[in-house]
């Protein structure tokens, strides 16, 4: 697809014919409704996002798809070769989006495990991003200026494809950050990370919901820390309780029937919880483990 294209999916009016602010991802494979989700909230919310993706990703016919290959050839696009992210293509997805925030100005970069939750949106910096941990600025959602966003493209390409889990993403954003004397541009972790990765699991409880709205209250999206659920096992494509946080982002965004409802969603929850029986049955050690991964931590790619 020619570049001229790409931009005018971009800047293109939404639905609502206000575009408030304008974002891409990426996404390699056939999207859940869990992605969908999160996609649709964008969108719902006024926004305009465009996919990009090298295939059919099983989008929806409304979303707005444009060819990966306009950014970085298939060819470039490679997977975690071994450790704990082992067969995943986060560490290509780091390039992308360095790569796409080069060519493309006026963009937000966010990942497709990102809930949006506000119609506003931050004002656009040198660089745009927040803390997701005490020490960590989250890649999930950034904008970065072009002249900045080539030279994080330059460092990731540089750093070849035998890298670790984080080490192209927030690793390298939050040093590069740090280096430039940026890091007091960093928007708290309340903007978009309202809860830790240690946390992930809050949004998909009932009896968590008053918790989520506590924490979400004042936040422009929710990362809802896709490789979490992936490394427990969970079930993006079953129907969450429907009183949890996201299920009632589910009713809201009415995204209801791209969901299996009659695969179970509990238990590879309660599968996980078996590997840390501390963790829910003493409230000391679940605290505990939400402070640890607020504090440090790094589970975005």
């Amino acid at each position: 697809m020619p570049e001229n294209n790409i931009l005018h999916c971009i800047v293109i009016l939404s639905s609502s014919g206000v575009v408030l602010a304008s974002f891409a991802t990426f996404f390699h494979g056939t999207l859940s409704a869990f992605e969908i989700t999160c996609l649709q909230s964008f969108i719902d919310h006024g926004h305009d996002i465009t996919i990009f993706s090298y295939g059919d990703c099983s989008a929806p016919a409304h979303f707005k798809i444009a060819d990966a290959s306009s950014i970085l050839p298939q060819s470039r696009l490679f997977y975690y070769k071994d450790g704990c992210g082992k067969g995943s293509v986060s560490g290509f997805s780091n390039l992308f989006r360095y790569t796409l925030l080069t060519r493309l100005t006026d963009i937000w970069w966010v990942d497709t495990d990102v809930v949006c939750l506000s119609s506003n949106w931050p004002e656009r910096k040198t660089v745009s991003a927040a803390w997701q941990s005490s020490h960590l600025v989250g890649s999930a959602i950034l904008y970065c200026a072009p002249t900045l966003a080539a030279e994080l493209a330059d460092r990731s390409a540089r750093m070849g494809e035998n890298i670790s889990w984080g080490q192209a993403g927030p690793n390298l954003v939050t040093s590069f950050l740090r280096e430039k004397e940026l890091q007091s541009e960093a928007l708290p972790a309340s903007t978009f990370y309202p809860i830790p990765f240690g946390a992930w699991h809050l949004p998909f409880l009932a009896d968590c919901t008053p918790e989520m709205e506590r924490r979400c209250a004042s936040a422009f999206a929710l990362h809802l820390w896709h490789e979490m659920t992936r490394r427990a096992g969970f079930n993006k494509s079953a129907l969450p309780d429907p009183r949890s946080f996201f299920g009632q982002l589910i009713a809201k965004h009415g995204t209801g029937n791209f969901f299996n409802r009659e695969a179970p969603c509990r238990a590879p929850y309660k599968a996980w919880l078996k590997k840390q029986p501390l963790l829910h049955r003493v409230g000391y050690w679940a605290r505990k483990a939400i402070k640890n991964s607020e504090d440090g931590g790094n589970l975005s790619s």
